[in-house]
């Protein structure tokens, strides 16, 4: 699964394109179709760059993972969009639910591995 986004950074300004592969961890971001940074993380946090060309704006994208699903864009320090992937954080509560599913078995599995290596 892929998830796709785009905003602008400024009225007229260059375009942000976004692009989470959730079964990877892999997240591209990508200023006027240049790839401009490149990570693999599965959990939330932040991203920040810089556009290229003058004016030079700070990109911040942040990443909350639990209880919901919500990636914010921020635009030097201004927030830009409240909400990039909607279908997560609102309608993809069947996901948000499914995450809590997997977090909590493998914390059980953590759990019995403890208690067989210390026995």
């Amino acid at each position: 699964m892929t998830l796709t986004s785009e905003f602008s950074v400024a009225e007229g300004g260059p375009k942000v394109t976004v692009r989470f592969a959730g079964m990877s961890g892999l997240e591209t971001y990508y200023v006027d179709g240049v790839e401009v940074l490149r990570v693999r993380r599965f959990f939330g946090g932040t991203r920040r760059f810089n556009t290229p060309g003058e004016p030079s704006r700070e990109v911040t994208i942040e990443i909350k993972s639990f209880p919901s699903i919500t990636v914010r864009a921020y635009v030097d320090g201004e927030l830009r969009v409240p909400d990039l992937f909607p279908n997560l954080s609102g309608g993809g509560r069947k996901l948000n639910w499914l995450y809590w599913v997997v977090a909590y078995a493998l914390c059980l599995l953590t759990l019995g591995a403890i208690y067989v290596i210390c026995t």
